[in-house]
């Protein structure tokens, strides 16, 4: 597609914009503001949302690069000396920045439900302007799909080139979970008017995220998915996620029903 958007003249140098990083830091931007926004309503200081944003963004990115090492080390051989750096995982990222976000939240004693019903709208929404980073970039592309509905990348600087060679259709995967998670985003907005959903809504972004991604996951192209078996990795994080879940769901029943026995 697009990895490089721009090219021009800055301090007697020729810079290159490429189209990767900008997506990604609109994807950061995009999910903070929203977050910031929605917590706002919620009774939630500017500032405190924004600090669990950035301090969840900065582990999020540790966490990618860290599983993305853990999945595919054969890429990170000589990395240094690459023209184009290694990839990252997403749910690395997710884990990691929802883990050092909720220090935040217990650090500063904020509502943990007002907070996460602020970013799970949030995060999708940013997450799917990630993903249309990663087609013009052409990277976390699909496996090939025949005529329709695939697309054919021609840039030789794309990862998707080593793959479709300019000629092969391959799967828009980057654009199937992009339609997804922007759905998904705009379903919890909506779902933030029903009172009884509310402080469960993270809970429903990531067990629907974990669905999405499974199934995505099948149609995934690229190299180094890592995994075990029949299942990437991203799979099984994915089902671990889902697992953790219904474990989280069941132990609150429990604890509730030993209460009213009490009573």
């Amino acid at each position: 597609m697009h990895p490089e958007l721009a090219r021009f003249v800055f301090l007697g140098r020729e810079r290159v914009l490429y189209s990767y990083p900008l997506l990604f830091a609109l994807a950061v931007g995009l999910a903070i503001l929203v977050a910031v926004r929605l917590g706002r309503r919620d009774g939630l200081a500017r500032w405190d949302v924004l600090s669990v944003g950035l301090v969840g963004w900065g582990a999020g990115l540790a966490g990618a690069v860290l599983l993305d090492l853990v999945a595919n080390p054969a890429a990170y051989r000589g990395f240094l000396d690459a023209p184009t750096p290694p990839g990252m995982a997403y749910l690395g990222g997710l884990l990691a920045g929802a883990g050092a976000g909720l220090l935040v939240i217990r650090r500063f004693r904020l509502a943990p439900g007002a907070v996460a019903d602020a970013a799970a709208p949030a995060i999708p929404l940013g997450h799917a302007c990630g993903r249309l980073g990663c087609l013009l970039a052409g990277c976390c592309h699909g496996s090939p799909s025949g005529d329709w509905p695939g697309l054919v990348f021609r840039h030789p600087e794309a990862p998707a080139f080593l793959l479709s060679r300019g000629t092969i259709p391959l799967h828009p995967v980057q654009l199937y979970e992009a339609a997804g998670l922007l759905l998904l985003g705009v379903g919890l907005l909506l779902a933030r008017r029903v009172a009884s959903l509310r402080g469960r809504l993270l809970e429903g972004y990531l067990a629907l995220y974990a669905l999405l991604r499974l199934a995505t996951e099948q149609l995934r192209g690229d190299p180094g998915r890592g995994g075990l078996g029949p299942l990437s990795t991203s799979q099984w994080l994915s089902l671990a996620i889902l697992l953790a879940l219904v474990a989280w769901r069941a132990a609150l029943r429990a604890r509730a029903s030993a209460q009213n026995t009490r009573r």
